[in-house]
């Protein structure tokens, strides 16, 4: 490992003589569940290859896509945040839906050595959706049109047809553009957090940004958290911290903190009978999820599809049919 570790923030100490897979993103190594899954699916089905989680910043993503193309112990593995949309440049193959997505969530290594890109997002996020009885009319709300965003997107308008969609992003110009792109005539653009607020008779919220999730990020060696917010209202002033110390956090983000809640509590006084669907899986429960369980309506968490989409991704790049064998082993490792 020792070709990979200059170009890794976190460094592996482990030698591996097998094959093995990798989850590459910005931190997957302090919170990502794919290790855990893979692995556990590994030993049971006695396959000896390990997944590993690759830290890796932005500079150094292509000379890492490079060394795997390179490498023959390399058989593929998991992408996450925040680099879904910008490691397709390096691939060989994209998928068509991945393609129309925008993002891609998994790689295979084929038999001639190229990187083939994919997305399982789309495909877990159908079979969460499918679990959820919205009426016809009423409006869904997705927040975030990221990675995981646009294929929760693309699922929403598969599954619910003859729903009016809103969009919300915190960029607009991405919106913008992911919009022009689409030909739905049910799709709608919410542009500010203020007419975000306002929006009525919504029956799902899916929150397909990060915001919510337990997890530090670093930004030029100073470090925030985002479970303490919800993404119903702006986090534009967040204050960054030194060191992960949550009471700092907390206490330089206080104002920050109630001024958020008590925005997004707001939206839910508007719709006080929305469900919400929250593909972050850590933690359990997240600020908006809290927020909807205190009106009395139903929350769904990301762990389901989050599960779904590694039994397809573990199925397809490992090439093993068996999906209810993979399922059975990652669901005991999940509990």
């Amino acid at each position: 490992m020792k070709r990979y570790n200059k170009f890794l923030s976190n460094k592996i100490k482990e030698t591996y003589k097998n094959k093995f897979a990798c989850i590459i993103g910005s931190n997957p190594s302090s919170g990502a569940r794919s290790p855990k899954l893979w692995n556990k699916a590994f030993k049971r089905l006695k396959m000896s290859l390990s997944m590993i989680p690759f830290d890796v910043k932005e500079k150094n993503l292509e000379k890492l896509v490079k060394i795997l193309k390179s490498d023959d112990k390399f058989i593929g593995g998991s992408v996450t945040i925040p680099y879904k949309s910008k490691i397709m440049k390096y691939l060989d193959k994209i998928d068509e839906n991945s393609k129309i997505i925008g993002s891609i969530n998994t790689i295979k290594k084929l038999k001639n050595g190229k990187l083939f890109g994919f997305n399982t997002d789309f495909e877990g996020c159908c079979k969460t959706l499918k679990r959820i009885r919205i009426k016809k009319n009423n409006k869904i709300l997705v927040l975030g049109i990221g990675g995981v965003g646009k294929a929760a997107v693309i699922s929403v308008l598969k599954i619910f047809k003859k729903n009016p969609i809103y969009l919300f992003n915190r960029s607009q110009n991405n919106l913008r553009k992911f919009f022009n792109n689409m030909s739905y005539k049910n799709l709608n653009i919410i542009e500010n957090f203020g007419k975000l607020r306002n929006l009525k008779d919504v029956e799902l919220v899916i929150n397909a940004t990060s915001v919510g999730f337990d997890c530090w990020f670093n930004k030029e060696k100073n470090f925030y958290n985002l479970k303490y917010f919800s993404p119903l209202s702006s986090i534009k002033k967040i204050k960054y911290v030194h060191s992960m110390d949550e009471k700092q956090f907390i206490s330089k983000n206080e104002f920050l903190i109630q001024e958020n809640f008590s925005n997004s509590y707001k939206f839910f006084k508007n719709n006080n009978n929305v469900k919400v669907f929250d593909i972050i899986y850590n933690p359990k429960k997240t600020v908006i999820q809290k927020i909807c369980e205190s009106f009395n309506n139903k929350i769904f968490n990301g762990s389901e599809m989050n599960l779904d989409q590694a039994v397809i991704a573990f199925a397809k790049v490992n090439e093993y049919k068996n999906y209810k064998k993979i399922q059975k082993f990652m669901l005991k490792q999940n509990r």
